[in-house]
């Protein structure tokens, strides 16, 4: 495996329950692996929109088995993907959030 480079961040944003956290999906550029990781202020557990490459539908599943996150602290979820799969995050809750987005490639 690569080493994983930062996609995306977001610093201290504030964020509805269940709504797109960035303004776009971010895609994967290979085959690999998302490493999302993510604190907030306030109980509640993340979710991922997975659209697959090639496909209009997308599917929301939860992180951390839809279980509540303790409010500031860091958590760090995988979750592999196949070259073109796009996937944007969400949280169950409305809260002020920090997400960074990395993406390691398989060999």
């Amino acid at each position: 495996m690569d080493g994983a480079k930062l996609i995306r961040e977001l610093e201290g944003i504030s964020v509805t329950a269940d709504a797109d956290i960035f303004g776009s999906d971010l895609e994967a550029p290979d085959n690999g692996f998302w490493i999302i990781q993510i604190t907030a202020d306030a109980a509640g557990y993340p979710k991922v929109k997975i659209t697959p490459a090639g496909s209009a539908t997308s599917r929301i599943a939860a992180l951390n088995e839809a279980t509540n996150l303790v409010a500031d602290a860091l958590y760090e979820f995988w979750v592999a993907a196949k070259e073109d799969d796009a996937i944007n995050l969400r949280f169950s809750t409305a809260a002020t959030v920090t997400v960074r987005v990395f993406f390691a490639r398989s060999s």
